[in-house]
């Protein structure tokens, strides 16, 4: 491949990655109406304050994950993860979105005491209902 075709192969890869992102904000946005959702601008490079690849507003438990999103064929979880962890401010838990072109499933991974805690918090609010 010669500089130009690399140069287009990649911002095809960066259209791909940012419709992703706004699909998966979409997604969040039909099961939450209330909350805004929506892709970073600059794909996490907005700032200190969202500095994940979604902005997730009017929704506590939501905007407390640190969203990556990938769309994929090879997914590299302990690499994506490692670099959560190098960006996550405290108290946010990164949630890795991803899926493999070609299909429409959309997986979530997240580490085990984070699912731990917000299980934890969502049994408490079932158990007030009681």
């Amino acid at each position: 491949m010669n500089k130009e075709e690399y140069s287009k192969q990649g911002k095809a890869n960066k259209r791909k990655g940012r419709d992703f992102e706004r699909q998966v904000a979409k997604d969040i946005q039909r099961y939450f109406p209330h909350c805004k959702a929506m892709a970073s601008p600059r794909s996490g490079g907005y700032g200190l304050d969202f500095p994940g690849d979604l902005v997730i507003k009017n929704n506590n438990l939501l905007a407390e994950f640190f969203w990556e999103c990938k769309k994929t064929k090879r997914f590299e979880i302990d690499k994506w993860m490692k670099e959560c962890d190098e960006r996550v401010q405290p108290g946010w838990s990164p949630a890795i979105v991803m899926s493999h072109p070609g299909t429409t499933d959309k997986l979530v991974t997240m580490k085990f005491l984070d699912w731990l805690k917000y299980m934890f918090e969502l049994d408490g609010y079932r158990n007030e209902d009681i």
